[in-house]
């Protein structure tokens, strides 16, 4: 049973029924990122939950319209637009209709929120991601003093010593209190929802400072807000003389009819107090894991660490503590020291082995979520898949070995016109190397085998403000999956796409026996980028340019970041 959500009465809170003071081309700007479909489910969404719906002005309500009639009208609207066959089409009517009749006063903070959130499912490169990890601190001994330097191996082998803190968000007392926290800071607006294919809570939290126009200044500082150095001299001209007509309307009290209406609606905004909202900072919580993939910030960045600092005072709150260990509440007075449990602290860490940001929420989710491939890749995938060790409650008859899936095509490229049979079985024979090497198998790997889970919409009242149309649902699912075998129809396509790897070599090269038995170390740093790292590598060993018999395996994806080479033996960062 889902819990009920709590109105939170904190002044740090930002509303959702605030409209910050856009104008239609940035708002348009944001739409036009976003699909024609995802940009209708969104629409849709928002005529139908009370949050969104659009609010009937004075001559609606005087021809009887109410928010909810309202609402049900525009949806009828809506739906007569998918009339349009043409997606392009479809998608320029759908925006003209959302900023000229559904909100001609502009979309408000939820809104705003919603499509950015959208942004992060439908265009996965679109962001770049780092990983932490929460781990449970005893004291101020257990934190290293350079808790900063992922490259200090004592650093990395101290915070490897502490005990994983793996957190179920399942409570809705956990959310309450990160946003009542954070809003005593700052002023706020948080956003939480779950990610629609994979166990990942998605958090957007956007922070706000107050800005005021100085009443000498109204129209210097007015003008260059509009107009934003972006109009012709000829439009400038006319609007500096509707701007000032509307200044002395606003001195003299004397209203002016020729005046543009919503040029006045925007002066009235832009002079009266504001808020100036800081870049959103996104937190991806995987589920059942000790894992925090969260948006790159630099050093400096006084909000994002305190967004992280108050995630850390959340989750060390003993309430919650309680709340999602129920065995251990009920014993409470027999086994538990609540003392114990007051105390207890945690901190978050950031990765070692993921060095720099990845530039794909899906690759991230893969290395950090519960899915098995994080930590099997390359040679040992098929382990990951459950091709070799199969579930105990699987069906044995469809182990690979008694029913073979789907087989990769070993001919039939660029090579074939080579002439000779033993120069045939020889390029046969090297595609088959190099497929056991970089995927550890000849066969397809499937999406849903990868991912492992199909996402979870029975618990989304929890943190949305309507549930998902199931229909919808099972249509963006079938459409993620559908896209991703597209993907992997390629036979180099890597499970998890990297785009930059880096490796330090390390090896010391003995000395000629005139020069004495003394030995040189060699070293040199080794940086791979693109789209796919290991399926570029992988297409290289087939075409006969690198030997997949005597390359490395960590050069297969097995590390999939890199790491540090001495002697030919990688060694990772923990």
């Amino acid at each position: 049973m889902a819990l009920k959500r709590r109105k939170l009465n904190n002044s740090g809170i930002l509303s959702n029924s605030y409209i910050p003071p856009l104008r239609a081309t940035q708002i348009d700007r944001e739409l036009q990122k976003l699909p024609p479909d995802s940009l209708y489910n969104l629409t849709h969404l928002w005529l139908s939950i009370p949050s969104t719906q659009p609010v009937p002005n004075a001559y609606l309500r005087r021809k009887g319209y109410t928010k909810s009639s309202l609402a049900d009208t525009f949806l009828t609207k809506l739906k007569s637009l998918k009339n349009f066959k043409n997606k392009t089409q479809l998608k320029k009517k759908l925006i003209n209709t959302i900023l000229v009749e559904f909100y001609p006063n502009g979309l408000n903070t939820l809104q705003l929120a919603q499509i950015d959130v959208q942004l992060l499912v439908d265009r996965p490169t679109s962001s770049s991601w780092i990983s932490s990890t929460v781990k449970i601190v005893n004291g101020s001994s257990d934190i290293p003093s350079n808790e900063e330097d992922i490259s200090n191996d004592e650093r990395n082998d101290k915070i490897s010593k502490l005990t994983n803190y793996t957190f179920s968000l399942d409570s809705q007392l956990f959310l309450d209190k990160f946003i009542a926290n954070l809003a005593n800071l700052y002023l706020t607006h948080v956003y939480i929802s779950r990610h629609p294919y994979f166990p990942l809570i998605m958090i957007r939290v956007q922070m706000y400072d107050y800005t005021y126009h100085r009443s000498s200044a109204t129209h210097s500082e007015v003008f260059q807000d509009l107009t934003n150095r972006a109009l012709f001299k000829s439009e400038k001209m006319k609007f500096n003389e509707d701007l000032d007509r509307i200044l002395n309307n606003k001195n003299n009290r004397t209203p002016n009819q020729e005046i543009n209406t919503n040029l006045q609606r925007q002066v009235r905004l832009q002079i009266q107090p504001q808020v100036r909202s800081h870049k959103p900072f996104y937190i991806l919580l995987p589920i059942s894991s000790p894992h925090v993939i969260h948006s790159v910030f630099p050093p400096d960045d006084v909000c994002s660490r305190l967004i992280l600092q108050t995630l850390e005072t959340t989750l060390a709150n003993d309430d919650f503590y309680k709340v999602n260990r129920p065995c251990e509440a009920k014993t409470n007075k027999l086994d538990t020291n609540t003392s114990i449990i007051t105390s207890r602290k945690i901190r978050i860490f950031r990765d070692a082995d993921i060095p720099k940001p990845i530039k794909n929420l899906n690759t991230m989710f893969l290395l950090r979520g519960i899915s098995r491939f994080g930590s099997s890749l390359g040679a040992w995938a098929p382990y990951a898949e459950g091709i070799v060790d199969m579930d105990i409650f699987e069906n044995e008859l469809k182990h690979l070995i008694v029913q073979p899936e789907e087989m990769i095509e070993l001919d039939g490229h660029s090579d074939d016109d080579l002439q000779g049979r033993p120069k045939a079985e020889d390029r046969k024979q090297r595609k088959i190397i190099s497929a056991l090497k970089f995927k550890g198998t000849l066969k397809r790997i499937k999406p849903k085998k990868l991912y492992k889970c199909n996402g979870n919409h029975g618990d989304s009242d929890d943190y949305n403000d309507a549930s998902i149309d199931l229909e919808e649902y099972e249509q963006n699912n079938e459409n993620f999956f559908e896209s991703e075998q597209k993907r992997l129809q390629n036979r180099y396509a890597s499970a998890v796409p990297i785009n930059e790897s880096k490796f330090e070599i390390k090896a010391q090269l003995e000395k000629k026996k005139t020069q004495g038995n003394e030995k040189d170390v060699f070293s040199f740093t080794m940086e791979l980028t693109g789209s796919d790292v290991y399926g570029g590598l992988h297409e290289l060993a087939d075409q006969g340019v690198i030997d997949p018999c005597k390359i490395p395996d960590w050069l297969t994806g097995e590390v999939p970041m890199g790491g540090t080479v001495v002697n030919g033996k990688l060694r990772t960062k923990r």
